[in-house]
């Protein structure tokens, strides 16, 4: 039932009326009014609350569209009739909602985790008891993310705009002044374009098999913990994290235009190691994950794609592909013998290149694939590179 969001719900008349126009609107989404009201009455202060009682009449607020379905933040309880907390923070996700997105929940379903990381990209999950201070600091942290896409957006639309008037500048100069070279106003240097990259893929082998097991605080803190470490790595070796993959990611290196080959061999041996000592350093259920990396390099198409609501950098083209089924290609070591005689024993860490890689110096050695052993969608590789440690 949609609550009287100006009377009812926390938000009375005279409280919106007195609000500044410029503060942020939070969405707050939970089925039992008294958590709704000791939320708004913690929020309100500071933010324009807006309640639901239903994630269904919240989710056909928001895609009335206009100014009532724009919020910074969205709060949502998991467990609500109709429509779950993780149901609704997807649908936002499917929609390209800019909001950050905060799940509550005092459910110790953890398979919830997983699946909100995964398919609703949340930004925090929190566990009730909600403390008043806890609940204003991830809130205010929610906001400057929000605030920094909403910059980055911006700059991305102005780039455009200063792009299209480039074109058509370049088109008049043309028109008026035919012997003028086609081009006079450069603007290929944001257009999409074909450039050689390295492309890694990182996956925690065993994460997602403990969300039915473990308490969500430690699950989301074991996976903070590895993530981190995985992008101080990137970031030292010049590399740049593309996307989080739930409990992986995608890391590129060679967006400056040099050739990173060398570098991403090392980064990615790096990771390696470096990943090994979190996971040595881990108790008990976290101490049998396992992580494995692919590797690959070539010439890939760079475009940006995407709206004002969200925009990102696309990699297409086979190496992407070639550098997630490496990747996966470590699993073959955990289920069959032959696996094993190609690539060795999985230990900690597995990380598996493109042989082509292994002129570079590194302790990647070269391993030739068993006949019943090969690289799904690649059926030509005969031999890569292996880093276990």
């Amino acid at each position: 039932m949609k609550l009287n969001l100006k009377a009812a719900a926390g938000v009375h008349a005279g409280d919106e009326q007195r609000k500044d126009e410029g503060l942020h609107r939070i969405l707050i989404v939970d089925d039992e009014l008294p958590n709704l009201d000791g939320l708004s009455r913690q929020l309100r202060d500071q933010y324009n609350v807006l309640t639901f009682q239903s994630a269904v009449d919240a989710l056909k607020m928001v895609d009335k569209g206009g100014n009532e379905g724009q919020f910074s933040v969205v709060i949502s309880d998991q467990i609500m009739p109709e429509m779950s907390g993780v149901e609704f923070l997807r649908e936002l996700h499917k929609r390209t909602h800019p909001a950050p997105r905060i799940m509550l929940t005092g459910y110790a379903a953890l398979d919830n985790v997983i699946s909100a990381v995964n398919e609703a990209s949340i930004f925090r999950y929190m566990t009730k008891p909600i403390f008043p201070d806890q609940l204003l600091r991830t809130v205010h942290e929610a906001i400057k993310h929000f605030e920094v896409h909403r910059e980055n957006a911006r700059l991305v639309t102005l780039v455009k705009q200063l792009l299209e008037k480039n074109a058509e500048l370049n088109k008049t100069v043309h028109s008026l002044s035919p012997n003028t070279p086609k081009g006079t106003v450069e603007t290929e240097e944001f257009a999409p374009k074909r450039v050689p990259l390295a492309v890694v893929f990182a996956d925690i082998r065993g994460f997602t098999a403990l969300s039915r097991t473990v308490q969500p605080e430690k699950l989301i803190e074991v996976l903070d913990k590895i993530i981190c470490a995985l992008h101080e790595v990137v970031y030292k070796f010049g590399g740049v994290v593309d996307k989080h993959l739930g409990d992986g990611l995608m890391a590129v290196f060679g967006l400056s235009g040099e050739s990173m080959l060398n570098t991403a061999l090392a980064a990615t041996e790096s990771m390696a190691e470096r990943s090994r000592a979190i996971l040595e350093g881990l108790p008990a259920p976290f101490d049998k994950l396992k992580l494995s990396f692919g590797l690959a390099s070539g010439d890939v198409v760079l475009g940006m794609i995407g709206s004002i609501n969200r925009s990102e950098l696309a990699v297409i083209g086979d190496i992407a592909n070639l550098a997630a089924r490496l990747q996966e290609l470590s699993k073959v070591t955990l289920t069959s013998e032959q696996g094993r005689q190609s690539l060795g024993d999985f230990k900690r860490v597995m990380a598996i290149c493109t042989s082509g890689l292994l002129e570079f110096p590194s302790n990647f050695k070269k391993a030739t694939l068993h006949n019943e052993v090969g690289v799904r969608d690649f059926p030509e590789i005969k031999e890569v590179g292996v880093y276990s440690c």
